[in-house]
């Protein structure tokens, strides 16, 4: 069903799909939907393609662009590490993005892996990629960054880095796909 309702949507062809949602007893938990909206099929339902979904990773580390959230909006967080076991704070944050805005990926891809190597005990899921990337939207506007030539940057810097640095990479550390290029092209970028 989601599959169908991402395609639809992605591809912008009209679908009675959404509407559907308003009677699902498993969407709607807990949620009183007004009747008259029944009757009105999709208009009071919103499906947003999002880039990250905070529930699929379990890291104990908060991902980059709620870290700046957190010290730039005041927003609370909750984090698995007590604060002086955070590694990654707003100098840090602010180091990445001014780095992002001299377009070097190369350094705080550096800094990144150095600070996580640091820390042995630290499982990661979420990729190096995408928190930077994630990062650079969230702390410059997603309109002020050209998220092709952010990859070709990534590629660069990742093509840079040392064995040692390599060494604590995960496969999903590595730069996108031609194929996850064209998807973006051809589909639209999700919002985040």
């Amino acid at each position: 069903f989601w599959n169908l309702v991402w395609y639809f949507r992605r591809l912008d062809l009209p679908s009675s799909l959404p509407g559907l949602i308003l009677t699902s007893e498993h969407c709607n938990r807990g949620s009183q939907v007004p009747r008259h909206w029944m009757s009105e099929d999709s208009k009071h339902v919103l499906i947003q393609i999002l880039w990250d979904n905070l529930k699929l990773h379990q890291d104990p580390i908060q991902p980059f662009y709620i870290l700046w959230n957190t010290h730039s909006l005041n927003y609370p967080v909750m984090s698995v590490l007590p604060e002086e076991e955070e590694p990654f704070g707003e100098e840090l944050l602010q180091s990445v993005v001014k780095s992002i805005q001299m377009n070097d990926v190369y350094r705080p891809m550096s800094q990144v892996l150095e600070l996580l190597g640091q820390r042995l005990g630290v499982k990661r899921q979420r990729s190096l990629y995408r928190d930077i990337l994630f990062l650079s939207l969230v702390a410059l506007g997603k309109d002020n960054i050209d998220i092709d030539a952010f990859d070709r940057e990534y590629k660069m810097a990742y093509d840079r880095l040392t064995p040692n640095q390599v060494k604590l990479t995960h496969n999903c550390d590595r730069p996108p796909s031609v194929g996850v290029m064209e998807c973006r092209r051809t589909f639209g970028e999700p919002y985040l």
